[in-house]
């Protein structure tokens, strides 16, 4: 009998120590990937949390460093996935940040505003850079500091993190009439791969109004909008509401996108796009706005290209 308990014994021991092995191997792997993922080694970091995740699935520790990694990596469905549970939440808190961005790059703004504020909520300490991006996000502050690769905190940021940062700065920028400037920030944050269908949308409006219309169409394009009307719209309401009456073609005093003439010939370019769509539904207003703009502008080469 006392023999058996001592196998008994032996065998818990044993089951014991494999299951610590088993433990220290998946703590050190998860040291590992978070390595690589600051070293920005992104394609072994995923390979080696696949293989982590095979192993341990429903390990919270595994779980948040799926959402950052399959973040940094582009997978953000996945990561929405997978980051859902409160209690992930609660034991790491920096996951509610990843999944917050995610949404964002899905164009889930609403649903990335309220995990941003949550993520606020928490009061988990972050980079600078972050918080920034978060604050954001939440809508309690903007991003006024241009990135800047060569410093702090832009510098440091992961990819993606320099996507969003960069589009957040661009829209403010264009808040703030800074039309030249958002126009340059909304190209580099696209650049980066934000993807974002609000930010393409605000990108392309602003580059119509500085005259990249090349530009302004590839925004249109990668934003998957429908139609072109709602620009339209938004453009010939700009348009017709200009309240500047004495301004003239080479008036330096507004900035580049703000003129009068700058509204018309962005109204111009998205109403030709419209009538480009083989549509009739509003074809005979949009002509007529075309019409208006060349017969107030007779000398804009521009106008005339465009008519």
């Amino acid at each position: 009998m006392k023999s058996k308990y001592v196998l008994w014994l032996v065998l818990i021991l044993a089951f014991a120590v494999g299951l610590m092995a088993w433990g220290a191997r998946i703590f050190l792997m998860q040291n590992k990937v978070t390595f690589l993922l600051n070293q920005r080694d992104f394609t072994e970091a995923a390979d080696l949390m696949n293989e982590i995740e095979k192993s341990a699935p429903q390990d919270m520790r595994t779980l948040f460093l799926q959402t950052k990694t399959l973040t940094l990596t582009g997978n953000f469905e996945r990561a929405v996935e997978i980051s859902g549970s409160k209690s992930l939440a609660s034991a790491y808190p920096e996951t509610l940040y990843w999944r917050a961005l995610a949404e964002y790059q899905l164009g889930e703004n609403s649903s990335s505003a309220l995990t941003a504020e949550k993520f606020l909520q928490s009061k988990q300490k972050l980079h600078e850079g972050g918080i920034a991006i978060v604050r954001s996000l939440a809508g309690e502050s903007e991003i006024l500091d241009l990135p800047n690769t060569k410093s702090t905190p832009f510098g440091l940021l992961f990819p993606v993190e320099q996507a969003i940062y960069t589009g957040l700065a661009a829209s403010q920028q264009m808040e703030i009439g800074r039309l030249a400037s958002s126009a340059r920030l909304f190209r580099a944050a696209f650049i980066l791969e934000n993807r974002n269908p609000k930010l393409l949308y605000q990108a392309c409006k602003v580059n119509a109004l500085v005259g990249y219309v090349q530009d302004a169409q590839m925004f249109f394009d990668y934003s998957k909008s429908d139609s072109i009307l709602s620009l339209l719209n938004d453009f010939e309401k700009a348009y017709r509401n200009y309240r500047i009456v004495s301004l003239t073609l080479h008036n330096d005093d507004l900035p580049q996108g703000g003129r009068k003439i700058d509204l018309a010939r962005a109204l111009a370019w998205s109403a030709n796009i419209y009538l480009l769509e083989d549509t009739d539904k509003h074809a005979s207003r949009v002509t007529k706005i075309v019409n208006e703009l060349v017969s107030e502008y007779p000398h804009d080469v521009v106008l005339q290209v465009r008519k």
